[in-house]
């Protein structure tokens, strides 16, 4: 007899348990959709932060805040700054949101440095580039775009002479 009693208190128990759990999924199911939206919207008070519509497509902005008028030229990273900058000089709105949030997550630098070449290694990178006066210039004047994330602290650095470089067969396969 007490152990009828026992099981009977005990599948009670979990009845009882089941409902409540049930109740409590129940409650937070409909009242989620609304709770995450007032705690988005807290979260994301500040304008630079919100997000942009995704109405645009990618050629939209490279048209219209980039201003690369033919499809075929292709975005290039060494274009950057002057992409944000005709960006920045846009009339258009969603082109300043964008530069806004771009200069919210990154900051972009531009740096000039010149190197002082030895006869010697000038002879070497003549021969490289085919006495190519204009990237023997660009040899010595390099430009380097430094992309710097605010919040995970990555940066990237880009230099256009690099992928100028001569390559041996083997690095040559290798990259395609």
């Amino acid at each position: 007899m007490q152990s009828r009693r026992l099981e009977l208190m005990c599948l009670l128990f979990t009845i009882i348990f089941c409902i409540i759990i049930s109740i409590y999924q129940y409650y937070f199911v409909l009242n989620l959709p609304s709770q995450s939206i007032l705690f988005t919207s807290a979260k994301l008070k500040s304008d630079k932060f919100r997000i942009l519509p995704n109405e645009h497509s990618s050629i939209w902005f490279q048209k219209n805040c980039f201003q690369i008028k033919q499809r075929s030229d292709n975005l290039a990273i060494a274009n950057i700054p002057k992409y944000l900058n005709n960006a920045r000089s846009s009339t258009n709105q969603i082109c300043k949101d964008f530069v806004q949030k771009f200069d919210a997550v990154f900051r972009l630098e531009e740096i000039h440095g010149s190197l002082k070449i030895s006869p010697v290694y000038l002879q070497k990178i003549n021969r490289y580039f085919n006495k190519d006066a204009k990237l023997v210039e660009q040899i010595k004047n390099q430009r380097i775009i430094k992309i710097y994330n605010r919040h995970t602290h990555e940066e990237m650095l880009y230099n256009y002479m690099r992928s100028r470089r001569p390559q041996t067969k083997s690095e040559q396969s290798a990259e395609t």
